[in-house]
């Protein structure tokens, strides 16, 4: 069983024009981050601009391999960032998802105005903490090029501090991402499995409503 403990995310929003509304701090589980402090912080982290209509017709022409028009699992299997957030996005309940449930899901992204959310984050390898991993967000192809990135290593505990490339704040943009986890020994060497890094299947939603953490677990067994 893993032990869950409560912490706080706290978000940095771009005003949206219209939106009346003040966006609250979301509660995480896994551990706890300090907020980040300074006047001015939202001029310095604007939130990404993008078209979420063009995003998700991009998703469809990326992975809808047989033409449909929409994207069945075994089609979102190469989309495992799509792959997680299926439950929530699949509004009519037919196990697919379309162009419109996609843009439906990015435009709450992009309402919600915020240029980086800290995300609580943890990493596990054969149940228990896996310590001096390196945990990769890519964002996907669709999202556009003003997402960048993020990263972070784990400590003791598992917990990954990550944020954006090259910035100097803790914190991620909304979007999806495909996930990598790489631990190397002394000379260099990968000692996790492909399917966690190079040859990935993990992937994740970061998401202006989310109610928990990041958290990946894995094995290093071989699977037949």
């Amino acid at each position: 069983m893993i032990a869950w403990h409560s912490g706080s995310a706290v978000r940095h929003r771009t005003p949206t024009p219209g939106a009346g509304r003040r966006v609250s701090p979301i509660w995480f589980q896994c551990i706890v981050f300090a907020a980040l402090g300074g006047c001015g912080l939202n001029e310095r982290l604007p939130a990404p601009v993008f078209s979420p209509a063009a995003a998700a017709a991009q998703a469809i022409a990326l992975y809808d391999k047989n033409g449909d028009g929409v994207l069945d699992e075994k089609e979102l299997e190469k989309c495992p960032a799509l792959k997680s957030a299926l439950e929530k996005m699949d509004t009519n309940n037919d196990k697919r998802l379309s162009a419109e449930e996609i843009a439906a899901r990015l435009t709450l992204h992009q309402q919600a105005g915020i240029g980086i959310t800290t995300v609580a984050c943890k990493v596990w390898a054969n149940h228990g903490p896996l310590e001096a991993a390196t945990v990769r967000l890519i964002p996907e192809p669709f999202m556009g090029s003003a997402f960048q990135p993020a990263a972070g290593v784990s400590d003791a505990n598992g917990a990954v501090d990550l944020r954006i490339d090259g910035s100097k704040y803790p914190g991620v943009h909304c979007g999806f991402y495909r996930v990598e986890v790489s631990k190397t020994d002394g000379a260099g060497r990968e000692s996790l499995p492909a399917r966690y890094n190079a040859q990935t299947t993990l992937g994740a939603e970061v998401a202006p409503d989310m109610r928990g953490g990041l958290v990946f677990k894995l094995t290093t067994e071989n699977k037949r």
